[in-house]
């Protein structure tokens, strides 16, 4: 873990997150989050504060829960924005149905 974090948290720009990672098992962490909205991210935040996590906030991008975003993540490794080359080649296998 990062800084001597129990989590690690990647803001997307959406109120999600696109990363977490947590050091141990946090059975109450999640319990009624409210997925799917532009809150989850602070949410998440504050019932790490209630549980006394040390938290580590990444730096905000986005994440890809949408067709869209997966069409930007493809042109940002088309233009070598970005070094994902693990990525692209699942990406260059799997159409899911996009051109």
């Amino acid at each position: 873990m990062t800084c001597g974090s129990d989590l690690v948290l990647g803001p997307a720009a959406d109120g999600g997150y696109y990363l977490i990672g947590v050091k141990a098992r946090q059975a109450t962490l999640f319990a009624g989050m409210p997925w799917g909205t532009e809150t989850v991210f602070a949410a998440t935040r504050r019932q790490a504060r209630r549980l006394g996590l040390r938290t580590h906030v990444l730096s905000p991008t986005f994440d890809v829960d949408e067709g869209e975003d997966l069409d930007r993540l493809r042109a940002l490794i088309a233009r070598g924005a970005v070094d994902l080359r693990h990525t692209a080649r699942v990406l260059s296998r799997v159409a899911c149905g996009r051109p």
